[in-house]
């Protein structure tokens, strides 16, 4: 299937055509997107500001969002926050402005989002350099050339989108703190699951999913992290964790908080009331301990499970994974496939984030469709 219609969900089942299949593609990572008491929580809020109060970010600001930030201030730790609509659209307006006419040196499988951010900064006079995968010392033996006085951006992600692992976040802290670098990192795959580490935590995610500077015990001082609210939390709203001074600047200096409006008011209410433990069974914080004991056999399953190696297209290769498609298996599963379209041949992916939402019968449909791909 190449850009298919959804025609109805229920729960983690999808319907394409005539055909209900398991939903492996839904980045829903907490299944806050269907739980019934979010989902009441927006009319209140709604009711008091409307759809969608449009001003620039710079002409004047929703209480709401101003309460976002400061929230996610204090569960991440950082000295501020600066909230915008998406991942890409504060990649795209802040790497150009924080590179200006100096380096970025840029992870050589970073998120296509964050490459192009870099060419956008390139087309302005940065240069982009890449380091290899998760290689620190490469990036260190790089950027030891380069003039200390020009702008330097290292690049990378937190958690990988399509491997879920882990980049060594101290060291490449350290080399950006040694050679006075910017180290920005997009943890769009790793908030909200991941986060600082506690005696009593039952999973290695830790308890409350507060980042992957909380998860490895890092400073956020010579660093902005990007990440949204849309893969854990349902909520159609990114942001930056950065310093007081950074956000003041980029207020001025970033096309997104100049030009563009904020998030929807339903986003910022669903946010709000997963956050908010009085009106959950479970306070939200508990959610990843639980998604990961229930989800874990998925992790398990598909830690070496690779699409076939070689040019392929992205339809083909979504054909050989997904196989069972054309039959209408009783097995088949919706998942998302990255082929060479996406990125090169050898680090192609069969990506199936686990949702808290599955059923027990949603995660067992699915183990021969996997294990036959």
């Amino acid at each position: 299937m190449l850009d298919p219609v959804i025609d109805e969900q229920l729960g983690r089942q999808i319907r394409v055509g005539n055909h209900w299949l398991p939903d492996w593609a839904s980045c829903n990572y907490l299944g806050f997107d269907l739980d019934e008491e979010v989902i009441a929580s927006t009319p209140e809020l709604v009711a008091r500001w409307g759809t969608h109060p449009f001003w620039s970010r710079l002409l004047g600001n929703p209480r709401p969002h101003l309460e976002i930030e400061e929230q996610l201030t204090d569960l991440l730790g950082s000295e501020d926050v600066m909230a915008l609509p998406m991942i890409t659209h504060i990649h795209m307006s802040v790497i150009p402005v924080l590179a200006g006419e100096g380096t970025i040196l840029l992870h050589a499988r970073a998120h296509k989002t964050l490459y192009d951010a870099a060419m956008v900064a390139a087309g302005r006079g940065a240069q982009v350099l890449r380091f290899g995968h998760n290689d620190s010392r490469h990036l260190e033996s790089v950027i030891r050339g380069f003039n200390a006085l020009a702008p330097r951006v290292i690049a990378l992600d937190g958690v990988s989108s399509m491997t879920a692992n882990v980049c060594d976040l101290p060291e490449f802290s350290r080399i950006a703190l040694q050679y006075d670098a910017l180290l920005y990192v997009d943890d769009a795959h790793g908030f909200g699951v991941i986060g600082e580490r506690s005696p009593r935590e039952s999973c290695p995610y830790g308890p409350k999913g507060n980042s992957i500077f909380r998860h490895q015990g890092v400073s956020y001082g010579n660093a902005a992290m990007v990440a949204g609210l849309s893969k854990a939390y349902s909520s159609l709203l990114a942001f930056l964790a950065l310093t007081a001074g950074l956000k003041q600047s980029l207020k001025v200096l970033a096309p997104a908080y100049l030009d563009s409006g904020p998030s929807p008011v339903a986003s910022a209410a669903l946010f709000r009331s997963c956050l908010d433990p009085p009106k959950r069974n479970a306070a939200p914080e508990h959610r990843p301990i639980t998604q990961a004991r229930n989800c874990k056999w998925i992790f398990r399953l598909v830690s070496s499970f690779k699409t076939v190696p070689g040019p392929l297209t992205c339809r083909h290769a979504i054909r050989r994974i997904f196989a069972s498609w054309p039959r209408a298996s009783s097995h088949a599963s919706f998942g998302s496939a990255a082929a060479t379209v996406a990125c090169p041949p050898s680090a192609s992916r069969t990506r199936c984030p686990a949702s808290f939402s599955f059923t027990e019968a949603s995660r067992t449909s699915s183990v021969p469709t996997m294990r036959a791909s």
